[in-house]
């Protein structure tokens, strides 16, 4: 979830809110590049994978419109949440924009009032943002957003190659996917875990982003999912998920193995892990402290049904967002 950095200006003509059904995924791309004056921020192949893959749960498109045109949107992006043991609806917000002509107090909350009634009207009870600085007072102002989980961001590398203990350690391809679902399963998440809830037909389909590529590594009581990145023109290898087996004991040796193994087969040694597992005991790298961190890696939430037991996050990764 962002902002683009231009201020608020008054908007020109009257705009309301209401849903995209079907969603123009051409002229949405080309919005949101106006909106951030950016070429390339948005394509509409990779918005319409978030939006009707990603989490396989589909998507409500709620946009800003005048008589003529789209001037802007915010994307309800629906997942499910583990909490006590049973899978809650839930929803990513994400893909907020607004073009600069039409930015106001007035037209933001419109937007954010028509979000949250599609919310109660689809029984969601989490409500999810990973917002950018510009956008976490906005979040919490206009749609009760609240700071909910800072997650910690390490990193580190690794030098040597990963030992031979390994199981898997394979580019991950689509077309693989009935080899894959097999190998997912043994490592999916118990629901004791208080976190996302997936499956390994949902794993599968989160890991068929056109926008980047993905490794599997495993050892026999630990999997990783890893991807190459980039960031200001330095190569490193994103951690996306670490999945332990269900009941096993993970050890510093498997989590070494398979951070490894990932790093060896994107040939970048600098690792980044932002997220946070309790059962992972021993999470590879260093914590960055907070002056260092390069992005917020706020997790705000709003839940819907507050009468009922708090969510406390067993953990939360990048494949829990469209972060990775």
């Amino acid at each position: 979830m962002s902002l683009p950095a231009s201020p608020l200006a008054p908007a020109e003509q009257a705009v309301s809110a209401g849903v995209d059904a079907p969603v123009d995924y051409a002229e949405t791309a080309r919005i949101g590049n106006e909106a951030f004056s950016a070429e390339d921020v948005f394509t509409p192949d990779h918005m319409r994978w978030l939006y009707e893959q990603c989490f396989s749960e589909g998507a409500t498109v709620v946009s800003l419109r005048t008589a003529q045109q789209k001037v802007g949107q915010f994307v309800i992006v629906r997942q499910e949440i583990v909490a006590d043991g049973v899978p809650q609806p839930a929803a990513q917000l994400v893909d907020l924009f607004v073009l600069k002509a039409f930015r106001s107090r007035q037209t933001l909350a419109s937007l954010y009032d028509a979000v949250a009634d599609q919310c109660r009207t689809q029984h969601i009870r989490f409500a999810i943002g990973m917002p950018n600085e510009k956008a976490i007072a906005a979040n919490d102002h206009f749609f009760g957003l609240k700071p909910h989980l800072w997650l910690d961001i390490r990193a580190g590398l690794a030098l040597r190659g990963p030992p031979s203990t390994l199981t898997i350690n394979e580019r991950f391809s689509k077309d693989r996917a009935a080899t894959w679902v097999n190998a997912l399963h043994p490592y999916l998440p118990p629901l004791s875990e208080q976190g996302v809830f997936w499956t390994a037909d949902s794993l599968c389909t989160r890991l068929t982003n056109p926008r980047f590529s993905y490794g599997i590594h495993a050892t026999n009581d630990l999997l990783l999912i890893s991807s190459p990145r980039e960031r200001r023109g330095v190569p490193y290898t994103l951690l996306c998920g670490f999945f332990p087996r269900a009941g096993a004991h993970i050890s510093r040796a498997d989590v070494q193995a398979v951070t490894r193994a990932a790093c060896r087969v994107w040939q970048r040694p600098l690792f980044v892990y932002p997220g946070i597992h309790r059962r992972m005991p021993d999470l590879p790298g260093w914590r960055l402290p907070r002056r260092l961190r390069p992005s917020t890696m706020l997790v705000q939430l709003r839940d819907f049904s507050p009468e009922m037991p708090p969510l406390v996050f067993d953990r939360y990764q990048p494949l829990d967002s469209d972060f990775a």
